[in-house]
């Protein structure tokens, strides 16, 4: 090259690692709803599946309470200070 540099320019691995963080930064919204999904399914699925032990409660009304407490952790901003 002519100038000396590579073909990402002159930042090289830490300019695609700034752009990077700045992508995440952006879409950290919606990655984290997407690994908050899909951690659900596979949860879901997996106690569809396999049974552990009896069920006191039936799962249409634990999974309401359990959903509702979710949004509630996620939307107060709780602080471990």
């Amino acid at each position: 090259m002519a100038g000396g540099g590579d073909e990402d320019g002159d930042w090289g691995e830490a300019g695609r690692a700034a752009d990077m963080t700045t992508w995440i930064e952006a879409h950290a919204l919606w990655l984290r709803g997407g690994s908050f999904l899909a951690v659900f399914v596979v949860m879901a699925i997996a106690e569809a599946v396999v049974e552990g032990r009896p069920r006191r409660a039936a799962r249409r009304a634990r999974w309401p309470h359990n959903l509702a407490l979710t949004i509630l952790n996620t939307a107060l901003p709780w602080n471990s200070r």
